[in-house]
């Protein structure tokens, strides 16, 4: 092994799958190290951007009515890995759990019935870490959350927001995983009057770095505006985008946003799908597909070559936005996928700070 020059070894693990690298951090001292160190961990993570890419997804069994949170290969959908509890974490199934997003292989998960609950988790390592409380202000169902990867900054956050009405203004709260802290913010004035939809789940909405939900804006009147707010983990800022179109439902029952290929779509009520270009741009979202009513109760999410996760008839399809046509999911016959995210491996630990 000595023999081998170290920028050669660095160059072939670099190529390895971290299941494997799991494995070869057993051949000796050396190897350990290098696989373990921070510098080579995210090496691997922007190597592997565009491989070993997965689905992390939140089934209910129909026959059990037990729930797992489980790995899909990306290409045929065939589950590699099951969790039904959460590792090393006691008395919180899969089932209590929300899916609000993924990063680099870490996934952020939240308590369904109190969101002051937060866990970060990596599948691939097995490593699980409870996000200490906060006392930063109360946790209510008011609250929305978000996770991302600060890139400038390497480090991982989780964003608490939460609209305030007397006097009326949104207040932020970001998770540090790097010291393992939360702080304060407080937004800008132009913020006021916004509220979240307080029943929105997490759709994958976690694009480079900018994680957004729908909101309305109050203005003079009573008079509402749809809109987006986008949290961007670089520079802890909010934006607003306002949607597409005026005059949708606002509900936000048939509302969505979805990443496709890379980028932020929104898709409205009458299911056509819109793709953001630039955020806080309005003229920017372009209108790619429109999916015809198929008695569609809900997307669940987007997996590859231009197919929705739909859900028919309390059927799990996929829908070709393209030719218009429905298929079968190939998933197991008696689960109901409840959440479908991208998902991807890495050996980026989530126990201490990086």
């Amino acid at each position: 092994m000595e023999c081998i020059p170290r920028e050669l070894v660095n160059q072939i693990l670099l190529r390895l799958s971290v299941n494997d690298l799991l494995r070869f951090k057993s051949v000796c001292k050396s190897w350990c190290s290098l696989i373990s160190s921070a510098s080579f961990i995210a090496d691997h993570v922007e190597f592997n951007k565009k491989n070993h890419n997965h689905i992390l997804a939140k089934f209910k069994d129909k026959i059990s009515n037990d729930y797992n949170i489980s790995i899909l290969n990306h290409e045929t959908l065939q589950v590699l890995d099951t969790h039904h509890d959460l590792p090393h974490i006691q008395n919180i199934e899969a089932g209590d759990m929300e899916i609000v997003g993924s990063c680099n292989g870490v996934v952020c998960l939240c308590y369904s019935y109190s969101i002051s609950v937060i866990i970060l988790w990596n599948p691939a390592t097995g490593d699980t870490k409870i996000v200490p409380r906060s006392m930063g202000f109360p946790i209510t169902t008011s609250c929305r959350i978000g996770f991302g990867f600060d890139a400038g900054n390497n480090d991982y956050k989780v964003v608490r927001i939460r609209e305030f009405y007397d006097p009326s203004c949104i207040k932020i709260e970001i998770y540090s995983l790097k010291t393992d802290s939360w702080r304060l913010v407080t937004s800008s004035d132009q913020y006021v009057n916004f509220h979240f939809n307080r029943s929105e789940v997490s759709w994958d909405a976690n694009i480079n770095g900018m994680y957004s939900w729908l909101a309305v804006k109050i203005r003079e009147g009573r008079h509402q505006e749809k809109t987006m707010i986008s949290f961007n983990m670089n520079n802890d800022a909010l934006i607003s985008t306002p949607l597409p179109i005026s005059g949708i439902n606002l509900t936000f029952s048939m509302n969505y946003l979805i990443a496709i290929d890379g980028s932020l779509a929104f898709m409205d009520d009458e299911y056509c799908i819109w793709v953001l270009g630039e955020y806080g741009v309005k003229e920017s979202w372009t209108k790619l597909f429109t999916v015809p009513s198929l008695k569609v109760e809900r997307p669940l999410g987007y997996w590859r070559n231009h197919k929705l996760f739909m859900e028919t008839d309390g059927k799990q399809n996929l829908f070709d936005l393209i030719t218009q046509e429905r298929s079968s999911a190939p998933i197991v016959k008696y689960w109901k996928m409840l959440q479908v995210i991208s998902f991807r491996h890495s050996l980026v630990p989530v126990k201490f700070s990086m």
